[in-house]
């Protein structure tokens, strides 16, 4: 990447597990300097996204994940943005 001119931007060492639960992927994530987390997606299209949402919403309460526990961003955009090198 670096020879057609793209730069690193930051340095993120994770380990992820991913699992399928119905059409979600959760992704169980061990991230050096920044602890654990759960990524849970859904591929869909924009009109079926307010859906994907609720049923993602729905897996997070289920599971006894608190709405104070979910950033509305991913993980990975919080840690670049303190881990950046620019």
């Amino acid at each position: 990447m670096e020879t057609i001119g793209f730069k690193p931007f930051c340095d993120i060492d994770k380990k992820r597990k991913t699992f399928k639960v119905g059409r979600m992927s959760v992704m169980l994530e061990d991230i050096r300097d920044f602890g654990h987390g759960v990524g849970v997606e859904i591929p869909s299209s924009k009109v079926d996204s307010g859906n994907a949402k609720n049923e993602i919403d729905d897996f997070f309460r289920s599971a006894g994940i608190g709405e104070d526990q979910i950033v509305s961003k991913s993980i990975t955009n919080i840690i670049m943005k303190t881990k950046s090198k620019f």
